[in-house]
Parts: C-alpha cells; sequence; structure tokens
C-alpha cells in the first residue's frame, strides 16, 4: 500500500467516524424502561460515596446510600461491579439527585453509559 492510498483510507475512516458520532448523538432514542431506576443505582450510589469521601467498597455503607437516597427496598445490595476509576467517569451525575440523574437519558453523557456496558 502506497503512502496516498494510505492516507486516503485513513481520511475516509476518521469521515466516517465523525459522520457516525454526529448521527448517534443527532439521533433522539429511548433507553429500555427501568434502565435508571434499577441498572444505574448501584453505579450512582458508588460514585455518590466517592464524591464525598466514604468507603464505596463497605456493604453496609453502600445498602445505606442504596436505600436512603436512591429508595432501594429489595432485600439485597447492589454492588457497582467496575474499576475504582469507573466512579470517576460517573462524578458528574452526583451532583443532581438520584431521581434526575435518571432520567438524563437523552445525554450524551448518559448514552455512552448505557453504550460502554455491552
Amino acid at each position: 500500500m502506497n503512502r496516498k492510498s494510505f492516507s486516503k483510507l485513513a481520511v475516509l475512516k476518521i469521515a466516517l467516524l465523525v459522520v457516525g458520532v454526529a448521527f448517534f448523538l443527532a439521533v433522539p432514542f429511548t433507553l429500555p424502561a427501568k434502565i435508571g431506576a434499577v441498572d444505574f443505582r448501584p453505579y450512582w450510589s458508588s460514585s455518590f460515596l466517592l464524591a464525598h469521601g466514604q468507603d464505596f467498597s463497605d456493604p453496609s455503607i453502600v445498602d445505606n446510600a442504596e436505600r436512603t437516597l436512591t429508595g432501594w427496598s429489595e432485600p439485597f445490595t447492589m454492588y457497582a461491579w467496575f474499576a475504582p476509576t469507573g466512579n470517576l467517569v460517573l462524578l458528574p451525575f452526583t451532583f443532581l439527585p438520584f431521581p434526575q440523574a435518571t432520567t438524563t437519558g437523552s445525554s450524551p453523557i448518559s448514552r455512552s453509559f448505557f453504550l460502554a456496558r455491552f
């Protein structure tokens, strides 16, 4: 492959990536029902605890946060099963109360979180 055809291929790939990202951000879609009410709960709780200087790996602290801050009423605690650095990505959501953080489904951050799980 010569240098000229390589640069054309690189430009084409970048153009396709830009068009794909623009399409992804521009086309509205709805998230599955209860995506925030169930799946997002442990991740938000873990990040909230980190933001407030608490131990997000202590099951009793996580359980207390989920029950008092998110209204979790099931007989078990949900845990965030991702690397602790994942909490840093979700820190902006902790500035919102849990009900508001779960309704930001149209935001690019929320879309990215949802798709990154697959």
